[in-house]
């Protein structure tokens, strides 16, 4: 299994999770896990690696501030840029969230609130 590894924008809670902000290319709904195992990962990591350089592009971030989650096929970004910029994010039909997440191998979500 691979271990959790922390991002610079993590906020660490008082009890241990973590909350970042995220950009997904599609609501999550019931069943979603399920559903990220029926998409092609190499292309859907394609997708997300060209996604992110535009957005970093388009609203001027540094590329080390957004990062492509593998696992979720999700952009990770600090909480700070998703509230800054979430007008400009849901423009390119695209879903700005906070996630709140244990940070272990699982990274079960614990909270997830869509701006």
């Amino acid at each position: 299994m691979k271990e959790f590894k922390k991002a610079k924008f993590d906020l660490k809670t008082e009890q241990g999770t973590i909350i970042r902000g995220a950009i997904y290319t599609e609501k999550p709904s019931f069943n979603y896990t399920e559903y990220l195992k029926q998409k092609n990962k190499q292309e859907e990591i394609e997708k997300l690696k060209h996604l992110r350089t535009e957005i970093c592009q388009d609203l001027r971030i540094n590329k080390q501030d957004i990062l492509v989650d593998e696992k979720h096929y999700r952009l990770w970004t600090s909480r700070r840029i998703v509230l800054r910029h979430k007008q400009e994010i849901k423009s390119k039909n695209l879903i700005p969230a906070i996630v709140e997440f244990i940070p272990d191998e699982q990274e079960l979500e614990t909270e997830v609130e869509f701006l």
